[in-house]
């Protein structure tokens, strides 16, 4: 497969755009849809007049005892992703450079007792910290690079999407997760919201927990 003259300015707007959620976190676009007062996570979301505005966008904020640099280090190890994140069926970095962009596919487990099957993506992204050394992971779905569909799994469409990684302490990080996705197929709207909500909670749980793995003494 050749990823020779690849595109790659969609995944520097997604990585702009990220930048902006996270720089601006309290704008007034932004409805509270979720506490978890035990778990510490807040979920939003918020609408938008495209063409699939149906579709709402969500965003987890959570506190994780960690280093930035401890999480960062996490997300560049993409052969133990499915090791620790409960949303992974499979997960591989096709492609990336020295500039931070990268080819990823990701496949997910069902979600709600498989009601929502197995979906999978091939996104382009751009991993980079900003000039106050907030990392940011964006990107979003590209057709650009043909990888056959799997029997049995549907291929989904991500709109931009990423986490905004800020230091709040010398062992704490902020992490804003942002999510919009089309899963495809028939599912009503209620099934696709209630499983971005249980994709949001199971990915900070999961950090949480692979953080406690690696880093604790």
């Amino acid at each position: 497969m050749s990823f020779e003259g690849l595109d790659l300015s969609q995944a520097t707007k997604d990585w702009e755009y990220l930048k902006e959620v996270g720089e601006n976190p309290n704008s007034a676009e932004w409805k509270e849809e979720k506490r978890d007062k035990k778990e510490n996570i807040v979920i939003y979301s918020r609408e938008h007049e495209d063409e699939a505005k149906k579709l709402l966008e969500f965003r987890g904020d959570a506190e994780i005892d960690a280093k930035i640099e401890n999480i960062v280090e996490i997300f560049n190890d993409p052969e133990q992703r499915v090791c620790w994140d409960n949303t992974m069926e499979e997960f591989s970095h096709l492609w990336k450079n020295d500039d931070g962009f990268i080819v990823n596919y990701s496949r997910t487990k069902p979600f709600l007792g498989g009601l929502i099957a197995s979906r999978d993506f091939i996104a382009i992204l751009k991993f980079k910290p900003t000039e106050k050394g907030h990392w940011i992971s964006a990107g979003s779905s590209t057709k650009q690079v043909p990888v056959d569909e799997k029997k049995g799994v549907t291929r989904g469409w991500c709109f931009p999407a990423g986490w905004y990684m800020e230091p709040i302490g010398e062992n704490k990080t902020k992490i804003y997760y942002l999510i919009r996705t089309d899963l495809k197929g028939a599912l009503p709207l209620w099934a696709v919201n209630k499983g971005s909500f249980a994709a949001i909670a199971m990915f900070f749980t999961s950090i949480r927990d692979e953080v406690k793995k690696r880093y604790s003494k």
